[in-house]
């Protein structure tokens, strides 16, 4: 035993003790005075109190949540990123989850609570038919309503529910878009009566604007839109509804693409439909008669100002997209149908005769 340090034996000697008394039935009861075990040290079983509590792990814990919460695949994704996290990170994301959910909850209050007067009813009519008639109108199945609320707040609309009453804009919203709804289905349907009749443009304009003529401006302008609008419904006859009117809308955006910082170019082509659509069902000046630009009412120019921030739907917008790519380097760049080059083959690169185009 010389070999062990002073400890050592002492460490030996007490567990010698143990060993001797443990074949008996009443160990000693420890001094009250003795040392508490270091922390860190194991500790027999035997003498362990029944009242510590167990300590698991992060994951166990995290584990057992999702499993007593029946969390879907996305949910547990959203939870396992939350539990790695910090602490003030997840503070953050506590916080914005709390306002959020307090946003939709008086969102749905307010649009279950809140009603549009007559009066706000009437101005909406009134001014999204105006609106849809304006000839800088950019589409027509766009995000009308969102600008037409714009136009109005503008236009000092009593009534009209603040920017920040998100709950209440979301009802006027719906009545924008029923309102645009029902006013495209007159529009296209006396349109094709037009047709039928062979109705000249002032007939037809006079028919479309009808008992608002009071609050609508007939231009020129919109004598040229409804010449296209025309011309749309035999250009485009095979189609119906909604269809219809995405056709146009993607004939709108072709033709602003196409002549994108060309204003007179732009012009001529409606000009040119206008003076073809007098060809066909005769002189305007004889049935009507319209008033000059500069004495447009000021909210007429204000709708007109918003119908040209009207943005087309995203569907078509790339449609649009595709086929400019088609036209600038050839159909056959968007062509599923055309074959890859076998495995291993590289293409065959364009000779010069070919990039010339001749």
């Amino acid at each position: 035993m010389s070999g062990l340090t002073p400890a050592q034996r002492l460490i030996q000697k007490t567990r010698m003790r143990q060993a001797s008394r443990s074949g008996s039935p009443t160990p000693a009861s420890p001094n009250a005075n003795d040392e508490s075990p270091v922390t860190g040290v194991s500790t027999p079983s035997s003498i362990v109190s029944n009242n510590q509590p167990t300590i698991r792990s992060d994951s166990a814990v995290a584990r057992q949540i999702k499993e007593e919460y029946t969390l879907d695949m996305h949910s547990i994704c959203v939870f396992d990123r939350h539990c790695g996290m910090t602490l003030e990170e997840r503070n953050l994301r506590l916080f914005a989850s709390c306002t959020k959910v307090l946003e939709l909850v008086q969102k749905l209050s307010t649009s279950e609570e809140w009603s549009i007067t007559p009066v706000l009813e009437s101005s909406i009519r009134q001014h999204s038919f105006t609106f849809l008639l304006s000839p800088k109108l950019t589409s027509y199945l766009g995000d009308i309503a969102k600008n037409v609320i714009d136009a109005l707040r503008v236009l000092g609309v009593a009534e009209l529910p603040g920017a920040h009453e998100v709950g209440k804009l979301t009802v006027v919203q719906h009545s924008v878009k029923k309102f645009n709804t029902s006013d495209r289905y007159q529009i296209k349907s006396k349109i094709a009566k037009g047709i039928k009749n062979n109705s000249d443009i002032a007939t037809l304009t006079s028919a479309i604007v009808g008992e608002k003529s009071k609050s609508i401006a007939i231009t020129a302008a919109l004598y040229r839109r409804v010449a296209f609008l025309r011309w749309a419904a035999t250009e485009f006859k095979s189609s119906s509804g909604d269809k219809w009117w995405d056709d146009v809308d993607m004939c709108l955006l072709e033709l602003r693409t196409a002549f994108q910082g060309d204003a007179v170019g732009l012009h001529e082509v409606f000009e040119t439909r206008y003076h073809e659509d007098i060809e066909m069902y005769g002189d305007p000046a004889n049935t009507g008669s319209i008033i000059s630009i500069t004495d447009i009412p000021a909210h007429q120019a204000t709708l007109d100002s918003y119908a040209a921030k009207v943005t087309p739907k995203s569907s078509t917008t790339k449609q649009v997209s595709k086929r400019s790519a088609e036209e600038a380097f050839g159909e056959d760049l968007f062509d599923d149908r055309t074959p890859p080059p076998p495995p291993g083959t590289a293409a065959t690169p364009a000779t010069t005769e070919d990039a010339d185009g001749n």
